[in-house]
């Protein structure tokens, strides 16, 4: 397994992972927005293929997760996990103190990841996120670092 910076000339595979994985996936534009001093951003590969990915912006001593996303051909077999493990690390030896995200309230398989790595709801957005019944809570969570 090899982590690699994600760069623009990834978007395309990125999109295709991200339409057949996510019921709601990002669009190519949200990608392509994703990229500057900001951000940190990486791939995990197995033989060249794309495993998984993370966008994530820094400000300050914050960090938030945009999206974590792993191919369906490599799911269920922890990836997910390694991915957000590997983002922790990472954050923590760049001094972060904070990782937030948000998710989706029926997303239930990804709140029971992020719980596992101690991540609390601190917040909720009602109506947030668009759905075929409407609208759904967004949870935002946290998870302390340091």
């Amino acid at each position: 397994m090899t982590q690699q910076a994600i760069t623009l000339q990834d978007i395309a595979e990125l999109h295709k992972i991200e339409l057949a994985a996510n019921p709601y996936p990002w669009p190519v534009s949200a990608f392509t927005s994703s990229f500057s001093a900001l951000y940190y951003n990486f791939k995990l590969t197995l033989e060249q293929q794309i495993v998984g990915y993370v966008f994530c912006k820094i400000v300050a001593d914050q960090a938030e997760l945009f999206n974590i996303c792993v191919n369906p051909y490599f799911q269920g077999k922890g990836y997910g996990k390694q991915l957000l493990q590997q983002l922790i690390n990472d954050l923590s030896a760049k001094k972060i103190t904070e990782l937030w995200l948000e998710v989706r309230a029926s997303n239930h398989i990804a709140i029971g990841l992020y719980e596992s790595f101690g991540f609390a709801c601190a917040d909720i957005r009602p109506n947030y996120y668009t759905n075929a019944q409407g609208a759904e809570d967004a949870h935002i969570m946290c998870l302390y670092l340091l």
